[in-house]
């Protein structure tokens, strides 16, 4: 996962890579590789978003 530093942050990368993993750990249960990147790195999304077909059978089933 990338993850960039906002404009004026004054904490440290690692810092900021340990709060990311531990809010994702707690909200979804599964660790996640961080990387930080400077602000203003990351492409912003400048159209729809793509349409996702789930093929998975019996997913929601009891």
């Amino acid at each position: 996962m990338e993850a960039e530093r906002v404009h004026g942050f004054n904490g440290t990368d690692a810092e900021l890579q340990k709060r990311l993993k531990d809010h994702i750990k707690a909200v979804m249960g599964a660790g996640a590789q961080i990387s930080i990147l400077e602000p203003d790195t990351l492409p912003r999304a400048t159209h729809k978003a793509k349409r996702v077909e789930d093929k998975r059978g019996q997913v929601w089933t009891a």
